[in-house]
Protein backbone atom coordinates (compact mmCIF):
# COMPACT_ATOMS: atom_id res chain seq x y z
CA UNK A 1 0.00 0.00 0.00
CA UNK A 2 1.36 3.41 -1.01
CA UNK A 3 -1.07 5.49 1.05
CA UNK A 4 1.47 6.14 3.84
CA UNK A 5 3.78 7.84 1.30
CA UNK A 6 0.98 10.14 0.16
CA UNK A 7 0.11 10.90 3.76
CA UNK A 8 3.76 11.85 4.34
CA UNK A 9 3.65 14.09 1.25
CA UNK A 10 0.44 15.66 2.52
CA UNK A 11 1.91 16.37 5.96
CA UNK A 12 5.06 17.86 4.41
CA UNK A 13 3.15 19.91 1.83
CA UNK A 14 0.59 21.20 4.37
CA UNK A 15 3.37 22.15 6.76
CA UNK A 16 5.32 23.95 4.04
CA UNK A 17 2.18 25.75 2.87
CA UNK A 18 1.28 26.83 6.41
CA UNK A 19 4.82 28.13 6.98
CA UNK A 20 4.74 29.99 3.65
CA UNK A 21 1.35 31.54 4.47
CA UNK A 22 2.76 32.74 7.80
CA UNK A 23 5.85 34.19 6.12
CA UNK A 24 3.81 36.00 3.48
CA UNK A 25 1.29 37.27 6.05
CA UNK A 26 4.12 38.62 8.20
CA UNK A 27 6.03 40.01 5.22
CA UNK A 28 3.01 41.85 3.87
CA UNK A 29 1.49 43.08 7.14
CA UNK A 30 0.65 46.40 5.45
CA UNK A 31 -1.93 44.52 3.35
CA UNK A 32 -4.67 43.80 5.92
CA UNK A 33 -6.36 41.02 3.95
CA UNK A 34 -3.07 39.28 3.24
CA UNK A 35 -2.03 39.45 6.88
CA UNK A 36 -5.40 38.30 8.22
CA UNK A 37 -6.28 35.63 5.69
CA UNK A 38 -2.69 34.45 5.37
CA UNK A 39 -2.61 33.80 9.12
CA UNK A 40 -6.02 32.13 8.98
CA UNK A 41 -4.99 29.78 6.16
CA UNK A 42 -1.72 29.00 7.99
CA UNK A 43 -3.71 28.03 11.08
CA UNK A 44 -6.03 25.85 8.98
CA UNK A 45 -3.06 24.07 7.43
CA UNK A 46 -1.59 23.32 10.84
CA UNK A 47 -4.99 22.05 11.98
CA UNK A 48 -5.08 19.79 8.90
CA UNK A 49 -1.76 18.27 9.91
CA UNK A 50 -3.06 17.61 13.43
CA UNK A 51 -6.17 15.94 11.98
CA UNK A 52 -3.91 13.61 9.99
CA UNK A 53 -2.03 12.35 13.07
CA UNK A 54 -4.43 9.48 13.88
CA UNK A 55 -4.66 8.56 10.21
CA UNK A 56 -0.87 8.36 9.91
CA UNK A 57 -0.78 6.28 13.10
CA UNK A 58 -3.38 3.92 11.63
CA UNK A 59 -1.83 3.45 8.17
CA UNK A 60 1.78 3.79 9.24
CA UNK A 61 4.49 6.33 8.65
CA UNK A 62 6.57 6.44 5.52
CA UNK A 63 9.74 8.32 4.75
CA UNK A 64 9.17 10.97 2.13
CA UNK A 65 11.73 10.89 -0.65
CA UNK A 66 12.47 13.96 -2.70
CA UNK A 67 9.39 15.00 -4.61
CA UNK A 68 10.04 16.70 -7.94
CA UNK A 69 7.04 18.94 -7.30
CA UNK A 70 8.16 20.07 -3.85
CA UNK A 71 11.71 20.74 -5.04
CA UNK A 72 10.71 22.75 -8.12
CA UNK A 73 13.12 25.66 -8.74
CA UNK A 74 11.70 28.85 -7.29
CA UNK A 75 9.48 26.98 -4.84
CA UNK A 76 11.31 28.44 -1.85
CA UNK A 77 10.49 31.93 -0.66
CA UNK A 78 13.54 34.19 -0.60
CA UNK A 79 14.62 35.44 2.80
CA UNK A 80 12.83 38.54 3.97
CA UNK A 81 9.79 40.28 2.54
CA UNK A 82 9.88 41.36 -1.08
CA UNK A 83 7.75 44.43 -0.55
CA UNK A 84 4.49 45.48 -2.09
CA UNK A 85 3.51 45.41 -5.73
CA UNK A 86 5.26 42.79 -7.82
CA UNK A 87 6.74 41.22 -4.68
CA UNK A 88 3.26 40.58 -3.32
CA UNK A 89 2.14 39.06 -6.63
CA UNK A 90 5.23 36.84 -6.65
CA UNK A 91 4.53 35.64 -3.11
CA UNK A 92 0.86 34.96 -3.89
CA UNK A 93 1.85 32.99 -7.00
CA UNK A 94 4.22 30.91 -4.89
CA UNK A 95 1.38 30.19 -2.46
CA UNK A 96 -0.93 29.11 -5.30
CA UNK A 97 1.63 26.56 -6.51
CA UNK A 98 2.04 25.16 -3.01
CA UNK A 99 -1.72 25.13 -2.40
CA UNK A 100 -2.34 23.32 -5.70
CA UNK A 101 -0.03 20.51 -4.58
CA UNK A 102 -1.88 20.27 -1.27
CA UNK A 103 -5.28 20.34 -2.97
CA UNK A 104 -4.52 17.58 -5.48
CA UNK A 105 -2.87 15.44 -2.80
CA UNK A 106 -5.97 15.76 -0.61
CA UNK A 107 -8.00 14.70 -3.65
CA UNK A 108 -5.84 11.63 -4.24
CA UNK A 109 -5.95 10.64 -0.57
CA UNK A 110 -9.71 11.16 -0.60
CA UNK A 111 -10.04 8.75 -3.52
CA UNK A 112 -7.99 6.19 -1.59
CA UNK A 113 -10.22 6.71 1.46
CA UNK A 114 -13.26 6.09 -0.69
CA UNK A 115 -11.77 2.87 -2.09
CA UNK A 116 -10.86 1.73 1.44
CA UNK A 117 -14.30 2.73 2.74
CA UNK A 118 -12.55 4.69 5.47
CA UNK A 119 -15.28 7.07 6.59
CA UNK A 120 -13.07 8.96 9.06
CA UNK A 121 -10.42 9.69 6.44
CA UNK A 122 -13.09 10.54 3.87
CA UNK A 123 -14.58 13.08 6.28
CA UNK A 124 -11.15 14.60 6.94
CA UNK A 125 -10.25 14.82 3.26
CA UNK A 126 -13.62 16.36 2.38
CA UNK A 127 -13.33 19.22 4.82
CA UNK A 128 -9.61 19.80 4.31
CA UNK A 129 -9.81 19.89 0.52
CA UNK A 130 -12.68 22.39 0.83
CA UNK A 131 -10.50 24.62 3.05
CA UNK A 132 -7.65 24.37 0.56
CA UNK A 133 -9.93 25.21 -2.36
CA UNK A 134 -11.07 28.30 -0.46
CA UNK A 135 -7.43 29.35 -0.05
CA UNK A 136 -6.73 28.80 -3.75
CA UNK A 137 -9.83 30.79 -4.74
CA UNK A 138 -8.81 33.71 -2.51
CA UNK A 139 -5.23 33.62 -3.81
CA UNK A 140 -6.39 33.70 -7.44
CA UNK A 141 -8.75 36.60 -6.74
CA UNK A 142 -6.05 38.51 -4.86
CA UNK A 143 -3.56 37.99 -7.69
CA UNK A 144 -6.12 39.23 -10.23
CA UNK A 145 -6.64 42.32 -8.09
CA UNK A 146 -2.94 43.08 -7.47
CA UNK A 147 -1.31 42.08 -10.75
CA UNK A 148 -2.38 44.87 -13.14
CA UNK A 149 -0.95 47.75 -11.12
CA UNK A 150 2.01 45.78 -9.80
CA UNK A 151 3.19 44.45 -13.15
CA UNK A 152 2.79 47.55 -15.30
CA UNK A 153 3.84 50.27 -12.84
CA UNK A 154 7.42 51.52 -13.03
CA UNK A 155 9.71 49.83 -10.54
Amino acid sequence: MRLPEHLALLVAAETALADAFTEVADGHAAEPDVATLGSRFADLGRAHVRRLEPVVAHYGEAALGTSPVVSTPGAELPAGPRGAGAGLVWDLQNLVVRAALVEITWTAVGQAAQALRDRELLCITGSCVADTRSAVAWLRTRIEQAAPQALIAAA
